[in-house]
């Protein structure tokens, strides 16, 4: 019997688990994934930084007067890249336009070190403790009695610049000086490209190319050689840089930047025919860019072939609409098969477009002397002397006052034009311009003497020639215009 007060004993059964929906299950999946997720990508980004063969750029140690002007350790390491990254584009903004230069993707990557909490940072301690080498650049600024000095320093390399003579207003030019010198060491074919760039006195160039292909790699000598070339060119000597190209192409044939500099080379000795033989060797190994169309577009003309430049020059604004040589080379071309209105009409628009650009305005005067407009194009060509397009205004400003029949003005211009050519073409373009205003004007021998200028420039220039001819006929130099003669022969079967 149980007692009246006690309770009865009832057997509980054992507590039910919680329900769970099937979406709770989804989403704990879910967030269990995408934690795992995130490890996993950031250990992939982890290991990414410690393989990534990066170079350091250290603080570059100040004297204290630097440091309290701004410019600490650290600045002068930002620096220090920024100069970095701004002379390699410098280099290779010139070789973008060559064949088979290889060098715009070059680039060595640098890093600052970074503290804190990063992952810059956590790949650093990682790098370290497994012991695995990180190249590094270090380097200090000095006093070198009242001047400033900075020496920098590559690991496994030693020093590898040692600059000095600057102030502390200059310290910013200082490092732009030293930067390059890294080039040297890591990147020797864009310190190639890059002395190309930078060094305005060509026999000192050559000089330091030819020091720097001691022990150069093959496609750095290749570079070398090509530059060397264009050095001679620049300065006018055509037959010599053409040598240097072909003995790059008999050493290298299958690579594209020799052929490319001899078709060079043969341009300037207008041998037209045979440059463009040496440009279809360079773009069988290179293949068709904008440039090659435009090289072959200015061949063609030189070459008398306006239909085929037109061609050309076309091809090349279908790939590039932004090249300006080519607008030029097209306008001359229609001007040359009589359609000027229409090469007007283009300038025209590309003018209106962007106004202020001294080459829009150098398109539209061309086009205006073309279309029998001189006093329109003296005025557009003189709002456009302004900049490196300077020398080439004042050539059309000079045939437009020459069309005006302003023989004496137009020598004048000249002859201040060829103080700022930019280069032996340009040069001997205004030489020739201007012979033929004396010759005009039955000053033989003055037009003798422009024209021999041009020639020193560019030695097979058929047009130079044809009025060196007819000059020394006009004087009666019978013995040398007959010389002078052949030589004309030769060209023009050479074409």
């Amino acid at each position: 019997m149980t007692a009246p007060d006690q309770q009865p004993f009832i057997l509980m059964p054992p507590p039910l688990p919680p329900v769970t929906s099937r979406g709770d299950w989804w989403r704990s999946v879910v967030l269990t994934a995408g934690v795992l997720g995130m490890l996993a990508g950031f250990t992939v980004l982890l290991a990414q930084e410690v393989l990534r063969d990066a170079i350091e750029i250290q603080p570059i140690g100040v004297p204290a007067s630097l440091a309290e002007a701004g410019l600490t350790p650290e600045v002068m390491a930002r620096r220090l890249a920024d100069h970095l990254a701004r002379s390699a584009a410098a280099a290779q903004a010139v070789g973008a336009g060559v064949p088979g230069t290889d060098i715009a993707g070059s680039r060595t990557d640098f890093s600052l070190p970074v503290g804190g909490l990063s992952l810059a940072a956590l790949a650093g301690r990682v790098r370290d403790a497994l012991g695995r080498p990180q190249t590094r650049v270090s380097g200090e600024v000095v006093r070198v009695g009242g001047t400033l000095a900075l020496r920098l320093r590559l690991s496994g390399q030693g020093e590898v610049a040692d600059v000095g003579g600057f102030t502390p207003e200059t310290a910013d030019t200082m490092l732009a000086v030293a930067a390059p010198e890294l080039w040297r060491v890591l990147q020797p074919r864009l310190y190639a490209w890059h002395l190309a760039e930078s060094m305005p006195d060509q026999t000192a160039l050559r000089a330091r190319l030819d020091a720097l292909a001691t022990g150069a790699d093959a496609s750095t000598l290749t570079s070398i050689r090509y530059l060397t070339g264009q050095s001679l060119l620049r300065q006018g000597r055509a037959e010599e840089a053409l040598a240097v190209f072909d003995a790059a192409a008999r050493a290298t044939p299958a690579q594209a930047l020799p052929w490319y500099g001899r078709a060079t080379a043969l341009m300037a000795l207008d041998r037209p025919r045979l440059a463009l033989e040496a440009q279809a060797r360079a773009v069988a190994f290179h293949g068709q860019t904008a440039s090659t169309h435009l090289f072959v577009a200015r061949a063609e003309l030189a070459a008398g072939r306006a239909a085929q430049s037109l061609a050309a020059a076309r091809a090349a604004l279908a790939m590039d609409g932004g090249m300006m040589e080519a607008r030029f080379v097209e306008a001359r071309a229609l001007a040359q098969l009589g359609r000027a209105s229409e090469a007007l009409e283009q300038a025209r628009a590309v003018h209106a477009d962007r106004p202020d650009r001294p080459d829009n305005r150098l398109l539209l005067a061309e086009a205006l002397q073309a279309a029998n407009r001189p006093g329109e194009a003296l005025a557009m060509a003189e709002s456009a002397t302004a900049g490196p397009a300077a020398a080439h205004a004042l050539l059309v400003m000079g045939r437009a006052l020459r069309a005006q029949e302003k023989p004496e003005e137009a020598i004048v211009l000249l002859e201040r034009a060829e103080t700022l050519a930019p280069d032996a073409e340009t040069a001997a373009e205004l030489r020739a311009t201007r012979g033929a205003l004396l010759a005009a004007g039955d000053r033989p021998a003055e037009a003798l003497a422009a024209y021999d200028a041009a020639l020193a420039l560019r030695p097979g220039w058929l047009a130079a020639w044809q009025g060196s001819l007819a000059a020394l006929s006009a004087m009666g130099r019978q013995e040398e215009a007959a010389l002078a003669e052949q030589r004309v022969a030769q060209l023009l079967a050479a074409r």
